[in-house]
């Protein structure tokens, strides 16, 4: 058993896997929000959006391929999130993509006469430096759909 945990540990250190990204940094926070408010929050945090039956979790940090600030890039690249979508027992994940949209790429999904949307992935990266899961923070917005 330690043996196996050991590779796999190795193999995960070698080829830059996120088994452990979904864990956060062990504190998770449930927030309270409102449709129409911005709110902040890390890997593995929820907010409940009690108007619209909804409890939004960020699951976890799929991709950070964004152009450092202080640089010149070819393209821009992307930030990709996973969140669950929680209504009543119903349950899903979606995947959520900051800017540099490839095909199939989306910023916000509708469900239920809302509009959840990932409005930014916090810190931007720089050239100097590298962001630990822990510094990651996803920025979300529920608002109500017209009509």
């Amino acid at each position: 058993m330690r043996t196996a945990l050991s590779t796999l540990l190795f193999v995960c250190f070698l080829t830059g896997c996120e088994v452990f990204s979904f864990l956060g940094s062990g504190d998770r926070q449930d927030h309270i929000g409102t449709v129409g408010e911005a709110i902040e929050l890390k890997i593995g945090d929820r907010v409940t959006i009690e108007e619209a039956g909804l409890v939004l979790t960020f699951e976890r940090l799929v991709e950070d391929s964004r152009c450092p600030f202080d640089v010149v890039c070819f393209w821009e690249g992307r930030g990709v999130i996973r969140v669950v979508l929680a209504f009543g027992d119903s349950r899903e994940s979606a995947d959520l993509t900051t800017h540099g949209f490839l095909e199939g790429d989306a910023d916000h999904v509708d469900r239920k006469g809302y509009r959840i949307r990932f409005v930014e992935l916090k810190p931007y990266p720089a050239s100097a430096g590298s962001i630990s899961h822990g510094q990651y923070r996803a920025v979300m917005k529920v608002e109500r759909l017209e009509g």
